[in-house]
């Protein structure tokens, strides 16, 4: 358990707006700026925060002296199954305009909002990352949320010689370890598996030790 831990948190965070989540991904599927490494992989990262999180849910991280940035919204579409080998290895970065220079992003805390069997993995990864053109002008959301990639832009799979650190399933809401590699597979019977991911204000948690220490009170024992 050294990559992530689970939250006494509700499982749905959102206030009654599942649909209203629903719909804005649907509306942005032609975006290509906001699609990942596959056409059917969609996603948003949506800073009105209090407009879509529950009142009780940010008291708590209020509670903590954390303060949420944003949420980012993943969809997949009419694919009821995803192995490593269909996925994009990475870990989370993002764009430090004062410093112009790419900064990992040490956590997350996700919520899986579809059934399904999902499983987190971290890897020990033999190659040196790549990381996106900081000039990209389709790549808005960069200044919140990016990825690193292994071997070559869009990869998917492994690269020779990586190792498995660790794995999950998912079953709760759960704090992860983003600034190492890492990928997530899943088997679902929805038509559509919907996840959302929280930050938080960098200089609150700026390291995966900070965060532990921090969100100790919420951890499951």
């Amino acid at each position: 358990m050294n990559n992530y831990r689970f939250l006494n948190l509700p499982k749905n965070p959102l206030i009654n707006n599942f649909a209203t989540i629903q719909n804005l991904l649907k509306s942005s599927e032609d975006n290509l700026a906001r699609v990942g490494a596959g056409a059917q992989h969609n996603y948003e990262c949506l800073t009105n925060v209090k407009d879509f999180i529950s009142p009780n849910v940010l008291d708590i991280f209020q509670q903590l002296d954390l303060r949420p940035k944003f949420f980012a919204c993943f969809a997949k579409k009419n694919i009821s199954k995803l192995s490593i080998k269909d996925r994009q290895l990475h870990y989370d970065i993002f764009l430090d305009k004062k410093k112009n220079d790419w900064v990992s992003i040490p956590f997350a805390i996700n919520w899986e909002l579809t059934p399904g069997h999902t499983v987190f993995h971290w890897y020990d990864v033999p190659v040196e990352p790549g990381f996106p053109d900081k000039d990209r002008e389709d790549l808005p959301l960069k200044e919140l949320l990016a990825g690193t990639y292994y071997q070559s832009p869009g990869q998917r799979g492994l690269p020779n010689g990586t190792k498995l650190i660790e794995k999950v399933q998912v079953t709760g809401p759960i704090l992860v370890k983003t600034s190492i590699p890492h990928s997530v597979s899943f088997d679902s019977t929805a038509s559509t598996r919907y996840n959302i991911s929280l930050r938080f204000e960098f200089d609150d948690a700026p390291s995966w030790e900070a965060a532990l220490k921090k969100l100790e009170p919420l951890i499951v024992k």
